[in-house]
């Protein structure tokens, strides 16, 4: 069995925006629909996790029961960092579905996840224990000693720029987070690599970026609008 976390919790404090960034609307969908519409569209998950702030839980467990008709979603509240929201989702998991074998995690920020890319994750997961989405970087990239002072610059081919969703075998990422409950680390890749597992590398894709600025959602509604994506 395969669950999907789906991360609902960022506030999006760059947004000049008076919603959160995952329940704001372009072309009559909020933006965490279009990643959950994808995980729900893949025959390998099983289930599809929602973990949310409690601020959103009511509402949307409402609006989930209503617009999906089916019992493959969950709803569990996240908490006050990255790691605890996931580690809440772990927990429900492991509880209410403890034949899991595998996970995905992936932000709702990130809406134009594709189908490929979670297939790709899943696919050697199987093989390898963990994965991580990836893209390369294009820029030059240095490190600084102050703004106005440039330290070195790095080796760009050495470089690369993690993206989710990312997958992991269930018992090693339950394992990585009961062995770092206080980290402030935020990429659970990283967990795994501090218990000396090995995480595999799988290609993403430019469009898979993170909402982040307002810049962002402009792109993003100019993406869909080019797709005819509704």
């Amino acid at each position: 069995m395969i669950s999907a976390l789906l991360l609902l919790g960022g506030k999006g404090n760059r947004l000049k925006k008076n919603v959160y960034k995952q329940y704001f609307e372009i072309n009559n969908k909020q933006i965490f629909q279009y990643s959950l519409e994808t995980l729900l569209d893949c025959k390998e998950i099983s289930k599809v996790i929602l973990v949310v702030d409690l601020e959103h839980y009511d509402v949307l467990k409402t609006f989930i029961s209503k617009t999906y008709k089916d019992n493959n979603i969950d709803i569990v509240i996240g908490g006050s960092t990255r790691n605890i929201s996931v580690f809440n989702g772990l927990k429900f998991i492991n509880t209410k579905y403890p034949k899991c074998s595998y996970v995905l995690i992936h932000d709702s920020a990130r809406p134009l996840v594709s189908k490929e890319i979670i297939l790709s994750n899943i696919k050697n997961v199987k093989k390898y224990g963990a994965t991580t989405t990836y893209i390369n970087i294009n820029d030059s990239v240095c490190n600084i000693k102050s703004i106005k002072n440039i330290d070195s610059y790095l080796d760009r081919n050495k470089i690369i720029k993690i993206q989710t969703p990312q997958c992991f075998k269930f018992d090693i990422i339950y394992k990585a987070h009961l062995a770092n409950q206080d980290t402030k680390i935020t990429d659970d890749a990283q967990l795994i690599m501090n218990l000396n597992q090995d995480v595999y590398l799988v290609l993403g894709d430019e469009r898979n970026f993170k909402i982040t600025t307002e810049f962002d959602l402009k792109i993003l509604e100019t993406l869909l609008n080019e797709n005819g994506r509704k």
